[in-house]
């Protein structure tokens, strides 16, 4: 290699033919303390920068390596741009807005910033809904709003028989096989979106004296106090099942409000409006149970990330 010639001194390059391109790499020589080379081109080899402090000059190094940077980056993958995510709270009463009560998804939709998760939170719960009616709108409750994150939160209408029909009935709004076929469904229509899903199980009831009323026949006990859960009970572990071997996340809110009934200062009770649907403290604790999980899944893949051509 030829001599480097000093910094002031540093011939501009000819120019070079159309048809070759090139990139400068910048490598310190071995042994060549304060000398900075350039390989590229073989018609730049031959130049070396070397300042009198023993360093490249700054200034030249700034204007070969920033367009270098630029170059680079105009060959990086296509431009993903954050935004709000998208989460869609899919249930029956228990997830619907409710006059005067700060819902789980209002709660969500409020507290996720601090956490760092910005989030448009679609409320998609409809009073007296079981699965096989929400499998009506599923597609413009749901897949229309092109959801990150979707909730799913049904069975206590599914498991409800109606014993205060004239005739009572006596079989379920939505036979067991049924509920669980249901959910697969949304669950597999959802993951081939690339939509991530929650799976939560239903609150448990009490009993009340409007609800003993209505419900007072077999299969339902009256006289016991977790009388009206036999039958929910069995929807419940059908979720957790189709939970697991469908590989989404379960919240379990059943498990929850059990566990906060078992300390001998709390009852049930204390979580629920009216024996059946969550009050303020309620959907405090299902919120505190979700949001953890959302911030789970944003780790495991970006939410709210869109890049070039994606629907």
């Amino acid at each position: 290699m030829e001599p480097a010639e000093p910094v002031d001194r540093v011939r501009a390059p000819s120019p070079m033919k159309a048809s070759k391109a090139f990139i400068l790499f910048p490598r310190w020589g071995e042994g060549n303390r304060g000398r900075l080379s350039f390989s590229g081109d073989e018609e730049f080899r031959h130049y070396v920068l070397r300042s009198s402090v023993g360093f490249a000059n700054p200034a030249m190094l700034r204007a070969l390596i920033l367009p270098l940077i630029c170059f680079l980056f105009s060959f990086a993958a296509p431009l993903v741009t954050a935004r709000p995510i998208v989460l869609v709270a899919f249930g029956d009463s228990t997830t619907a807005l409710r006059k005067n009560l700060e819902v789980y998804g209002t709660l969500l939709e409020r507290e996720l910033p601090a956490k760092g998760i910005q989030a448009k939170v679609f409320n998609a719960g409809v009073g007296g809904n079981n699965t096989h009616d929400a499998r009506l709108r599923f597609q413009t409750d749901v897949l229309n709003r092109n959801p990150d994150v979707v909730i799913l939160q049904f069975g206590i209408n599914d498991s409800a028989i109606d014993v205060w029909k004239q005739p009572p009935a006596d079989q379920p709004r939505v036979p067991l096989k049924q509920y669980e076929i249901n959910l697969r469904y949304f669950i597999t229509v959802l993951k081939k979106r690339g939509v991530s899903v929650l799976v939560m199980t239903p609150n448990p009831l009490r009993w009340t004296p409007r609800l003993k009323e209505l419900y007072d026949k077999a299969p339902y006990e009256p006289e016991n106090p977790d009388g009206m859960n036999h039958l929910l009970k069995l929807y419940t572990e059908t979720a957790r099942k189709v939970a697991r071997t469908e590989k989404v996340m379960l919240v379990d809110v059943a498990k929850a409000f059990e566990s906060y009934a078992q300390n001998g200062r709390q009852s049930m009770d204390d979580l629920l409006l009216d024996g059946m649907h969550p009050n303020q403290q309620g959907h405090r604790l299902i919120a505190g149970l979700l949001s953890p999980r959302i911030v789970e899944l944003s780790k495991k893949e970006p939410l709210g990330k869109t890049t070039a051509g994606k629907n």
